[in-house]
């Protein structure tokens, strides 16, 4: 159960201020706290969106403080930086912008010191397919989600898809005309439901089927966070997920499908956990309810990092995914920030 993130607050890397205002003068300061007091939680929302973007920058260089750096010993020009592609591939998903159009703000992340060099959009658009950067950004996720999971006992699982830009061959009607379908890579997230952090993130095929991930994800949010609860629809329902929740000591809440029965069948959890909804239908049903914050998570996504997958190789388009899964977490943990700043002060 140890982990070298778990037991991680906010305050341990950001340490005692939440926000950086060291810039901002006492007047300014004075009358933050005196409209966060007069207009309470509206306030805060509206100065941690006037902020938003500052944050994430704070918060990704702190992140990226324990990145390796690895020595290039060969001849010839040395490679860019994992660090500024990660930078990049952020910017890109914030900005829902193209390759070239955000080589200006890469060169402002330059001159404020974030970032050693602003890459051309052809050395973005090949290190995007790398599998290295599937792990960093995976990596990430977890460690970004620590800054505010602390604040989560009830976690959610689902999926959903991310739209590709090219159309795939889908069947031919009777006049042999072809027909196409729009493709996507989809995505399954364990989110926290207080927080809407996402706390473990996989991408797969469109046709990969949700229950396959779910130990996936399961063995990434238990190694990282202290979860006592965690919803999750029909699809995630079968014996072997039942006890592998059990036994990490976490409760599962996932609903009965109309064909189940009380049989074990070689599962040492299944009797108890079927009848314990049959006699607890009302709790499970409110308790149930908290799996809506998974629809949440993604429709919070959606509504700012729409952009369609830009590019052509699955793997580039599942570390874009990531990338908007990190980008999603840096506005998470950058809005709590902000709130806590205005309430302590």
């Amino acid at each position: 159960m140890n982990s070298k993130y778990r037991n991680k607050t906010m305050e341990e890397y950001m340490g005692a201020t939440y926000l950086p205002l060291e810039g901002f003068s006492t007047a300014v300061r004075d009358k933050i706290k005196r409209v966060s007091r007069k207009k309470g939680k509206y306030t805060s929302n509206s100065f941690g969106l006037q902020h938003e973007k500052l944050m994430m920058d704070s918060l990704l260089d702190i992140l990226l403080d324990d990145l390796p750096i690895y020595e290039y010993l060969r001849p010839g020009r040395p490679p860019i930086s994992e660090k500024d592609i990660i930078y990049a591939a952020i910017e890109l998903q914030y900005r829902s912008s193209s390759f070239r159009r955000i080589y200006s703000d890469l060169l402002k992340l330059r001159d404020e010191g974030y970032i050693e060099h602003a890459c051309h959009y052809n050395t973005l658009s090949k290190y995007m397919n790398s599998n290295e950067l599937s792990k960093t950004l995976q990596e990430l996720i977890i460690k970004s989600s620590v800054l505010v999971s602390f604040l989560d006992e009830v976690a959610a699982i689902d999926s959903t898809g991310f739209g590709k830009k090219f159309l795939l061959d889908w069947k031919c009607d009777k006049n042999s005309n072809l027909i196409k379908r729009k493709d996507y890579a989809k995505l399954h997230v364990i989110g926290g439901t207080t927080t809407n952090v996402i706390l473990a993130a996989s991408v797969t095929d469109a046709n990969v089927n949700d229950t396959t991930q779910f130990p996936i994800l399961l063995r990434d949010m238990y190694r990282n966070h202290e979860i006592k609860k965690i919803c999750g629809d029909k699809a995630y329902l079968s014996r072997k997920n039942i006890d592998l929740t059990y036994s990490f000591g976490i409760e599962p809440r996932i609903p009965l499908k109309s064909n189940s029965s009380s049989r074990n069948k070689g599962s040492r959890h299944w009797r108890k956990y079927f009848y314990f909804i049959q006699k607890n239908r009302e709790m499970f049903r409110e308790e149930y309810n908290l799996r809506n914050n998974s629809e949440t998570i993604f429709s919070m996504m959606k509504r700012t990092v729409n952009k369609p997958l830009v590019t052509k190789t699955f793997r580039g388009q599942c570390n874009e995914v990531y990338s908007k899964c990190l980008c999603h977490n840096l506005r998470v943990a950058s809005r709590i920030s902000s709130n806590r700043h205005l309430v302590d002060n």
